[in-house]
C-alpha cells in the first residue's frame, strides 16, 4: 500500500509525477493530485512547435519533414488549445502552478514554486529540513524539465515555423477554438480526437496519424494511480472515441 496507509507520512511527503495526460474531470478525488504544475511555452505557437519537436524525437528523423504538414500543424494547435481548456477547468478545484519555459527568470520561478509547495506541507519543519527539502524538490523539478530540443535550438527551424505562410490561418484556427469554447469556459472541452473546424467535418477531413499520437498523449489515463474516470467523456477520450 502507499506509504503503508500512514497518513502522517503521506502528509509530509512530496512526490513529483511527470505526465502529459490531462487529469480526469471531477474534483480532486478524481485524480489524486494536491497541486498541479503546468509546464508550457509562450506564445502558444511555440508550444505547438515544441510539441511537434518532441514527437519528432520519439518518432525518428523521418518525422522531421512531416511536422511541417499544414493539417498536422492546425490539428496540433487545436489539441494544445483543448489541453489548456481542460487544465483551466481542473484549476477551478485543484491548485495549479505554472512554469513558462520561455521565461527569462525560470530558475527563480521554479524556486518560488518549490517554496510554495514546501510551505504547505503539514507537520513541523525546522529551517534545516526546510532548506534540504527545498534543494531536493528544486533539483527534482528541474530534472523533469530537461529534454532534448535539437529543433528548437536551431534558429533556422524556429524561423521556418514561426514565419510560415500559414501564420494567418493558424490565428484563425486559434480564434475559432476560442469562439467554440467561449474562451475555454464551455464544459466539457472539445475532444482531442476530432481536432477539426466545423467545415473540416463537413468536408470529411480525417485526423492526422501524428495528431492521433498527440491525442493519446494528452487524453486522460484512467488507469493512472489514484485516477478515477467517473465522467463518460474521459472514458471515451481514453479509448480514442470522440463520438461516444
Amino acid at each position: 500500500t502507499y506509504y503503508n496507509n500512514d497518513k502522517q507520512a503521506m502528509s509530509q511527503k512530496i512526490e513529483l509525477i511527470r505526465s502529459t495526460h490531462v487529469p480526469p474531470y471531477g474534483y480532486g478525488k478524481s485524480h489524486g493530485y494536491t497541486k498541479i504544475i503546468r509546464v508550457m511555452y509562450t506564445p502558444i505557437l511555440k508550444e505547438v512547435f515544441e510539441t511537434l519537436s518532441a514527437l519528432a524525437i520519439e518518432n525518428g528523423p523521418e518525422f522531421f519533414e512531416e511536422m511541417w504538414d499544414k493539417s498536422l500543424i492546425e490539428q496540433s494547435l487545436r489539441q494544445i488549445v483543448r489541453y489548456h481548456c481542460r487544465m483551466s477547468h481542473v484549476a477551478a478545484h485543484t491548485a495549479m502552478l505554472n512554469i513558462d519555459l520561455d521565461s527569462s527568470s525560470i530558475d527563480q520561478d521554479v524556486l518560488n514554486i518549490v517554496k510554495h509547495i514546501i510551505e504547505h506541507i503539514d507537520g513541523e519543519q525546522n529551517e534545516k529540513i526546510f532548506d534540504h527539502k527545498l534543494r531536493e524538490i528544486e533539483n527534482d523539478i528541474k530534472s523533469k524539465l530537461i529534454t532534448n530540443e535539437p529543433f528548437s535550438t536551431t534558429p533556422d527551424l524556429s524561423h521556418r515555423f514561426y514565419y510560415t505562410d500559414e501564420v494567418d490561418t493558424l490565428s484563425e484556427v486559434l480564434q475559432t477554438e476560442l469562439d467554440l469554447t467561449n474562451n475555454l469556459q464551455k464544459w466539457p472541452c472539445l475532444s482531442f480526437w476530432d481536432p477539426f473546424s466545423p467545415g473540416d467535418v463537413q468536408n470529411g477531413v480525417s485526423i492526422n496519424d501524428h495528431a492521433k499520437t498527440l491525442a493519446k498523449a494528452l487524453s486522460p489515463n484512467c488507469s493512472d494511480a489514484f485516477s478515477k474516470c467517473t465522467v463518460k467523456k474521459d472514458r471515451c477520450e481514453e479509448k480514442g472515441d470522440s463520438s461516444c
